[in-house]
């Protein structure tokens, strides 16, 4: 028979799952930032995380797994156009997706409703960070991957970020910090994919003026 969860909420369930991965997460450098609901580890030039968030519905609790990357020079330069509070400008992720968008099972989320299923769920996160996650953030963690993978088909959506106004901004970025020869095509087809979407006024022109700023951006 299983047990039950010794929980009455989602920060009790939280604070557990946390404590039943920091050490998976420690050996492999990654430190608990448990107010921004995350293990972050930090390179050269940004840092990995995987982020946690759960819902309750009745007696069931859903947790949700996120991975990205922050490439800190692009996000330096986008926060100064995007619309984010200021406060999280450091916070910013460059690439970002959830474990059911990873495994291609969309809205897939870790239900539990026992410690068994917890413990479970526990050994299943370390499973797909050991095996595919970890290796996808260390891949792309750097500016030729992120080219690629913002840039290469830059008329379909990009499931690597959510908000896809903000692949806009990013995708330029860039391409012109690669000195990608597409840069150009690439202002062109982003600024026409924000008017399609219908994109505010706003975004439109923050938009323009960061192309602006990039034309003549020196890449050191």
């Amino acid at each position: 028979m299983s047990k039950r969860l010794p929980i009455m909420n989602s920060p009790e369930l939280e604070s557990l799952l946390y404590q039943k991965l920091y050490d998976f997460f420690l050996q492999h450098g990654f430190e608990m930032m448990a107010g921004k609901k995350q293990f972050r580890k930090t390179y050269a030039d940004g840092f990995q995380n995987v982020i946690f968030s759960i819902s309750q519905y009745e007696e069931e609790f859903f947790i949700d797994m996120n991975i990205g990357i922050r490439f800190s020079l692009v996000e330096d330069i986008a926060q100064q156009f995007l619309d984010n509070h200021k406060e999280y400008h450091q916070d910013s992720n460059t690439l970002i997706i959830s474990i059911g968008k990873f495994t291609r099972n969309k809205y897939f989320r870790y239900k539990i409703m026992d410690l068994e299923d917890l413990n479970f769920t526990v050994e299943e996160i370390q499973f797909f960070l050991h095996n595919e996650g970890f290796s996808f953030l260390n891949k792309t963690s750097n500016l030729k991957t992120l080219d690629l993978l913002l840039n290469k088909y830059p008329k379909k959506s990009c499931k690597y970020l959510y908000n896809q106004s903000h692949r806009c901004f990013k995708g330029i970025i860039v391409a012109k910090l690669r000195n990608n020869p597409k840069f150009l095509e690439l202002v062109k087809i982003y600024k026409s994919q924000l008017t399609v979407s219908g994109a505010p006024k706003p975004i439109f022109g923050k938009f323009e003026r960061l192309a602006g700023f990039l034309a003549t951006y020196s890449v050191n």
